[in-house]
């Protein structure tokens, strides 16, 4: 029995430890054009001296000897590099993937104003923002009847009431926002009064006198009155209607 444990210890794999000294840092945060970049590598031990050992950071990025991965990247792209760290005595080295993203760009609305619109008339107009990309959403109010706008801004329709619409708009590029509130005035155009009477029919001295005074809108009331210089002749009046 003895002897059958000895051979059975014998073929059980030795159980090897983790190095005393190596880098604990598994990843490293993306960094973005054009805005600083400040990651910090850890090891089982302070007082530990970095380098790079392989590859390239990004350009405009550096590593101190105390392992501060830092600076302005310039230019995005995928990073991969060999940093390495000792403590004198052993040391260690791990591969590491930096992204370096575009540059963060706020988005701003850059239309302050929309153009107003006629009843009936065929009307477009667009919202634009200072960066590519944008998608527009309309997150209050609302638009004039017959309008509707589309996720690039884009305004398009026939109005159909005379009123002033106001609506707000939210621009986003999936990184960052900008809100803005415009106001669309529709207007109707209103046909100018026109009297078609030219010329009245003669009257006859104490004779019974009746006309009648034609405007160019008959399904309209019209109010009419006499000009306060002029006078009618005596014995007649003008009716309102």
């Amino acid at each position: 029995l003895a002897l059958a444990m000895a051979l059975m210890l014998a073929f059980v794999p030795a159980i090897q430890a983790a190095p005393a000294f190596h880098i604990i840092t598994d990843t490293i945060a993306d960094g973005r054009v054009n805005s600083y970049y400040n990651q910090r590598l850890y090891a089982t031990e302070q007082g530990v001296t970095w380098s790079v050992a392989g590859g390239s950071l990004p350009k405009g990025v550096n590593i101190d000897s105390n392992g501060r991965l830092y600076g302005t990247p310039e230019q995005e792209g995928v990073y991969q590099f060999i940093i390495s760290a000792s403590n004198g005595s052993y040391a260690d080295a791990r591969t590491f993937s930096l992204t370096v993203r575009r540059e963060l760009i706020q988005v701003k609305i850059t239309r302050n104003r929309l153009n107003p619109g006629k009843v009936g008339e065929s009307y477009a107009d667009v919202i634009t923002a200072n960066v590519t990309g944008v998608t527009f959403t309309k997150i209050s109010g609302n638009l004039p009847d017959g309008l509707t706008m589309d996720d690039a801004g884009v305004i398009i329709g026939v109005p159909e009431k005379e009123d002033t619409f106001t609506f707000s708009v939210r621009a986003s590029n999936g990184e960052t926002q900008a809100e803005a509130t415009f106001s669309i005035k529709v207007t109707k155009d209103v046909e100018p009064v026109e009297i078609l009477t030219s010329m009245l029919p003669k009257g006859v001295k104490d004779s019974e006198y009746s006309a009648e005074l034609i405007a160019n809108k008959s399904n309209v009331q019209w109010s009419w009155t006499a000009f306060e210089d002029s006078a009618l002749p005596v014995g007649l009046n003008l009716n309102e209607t």
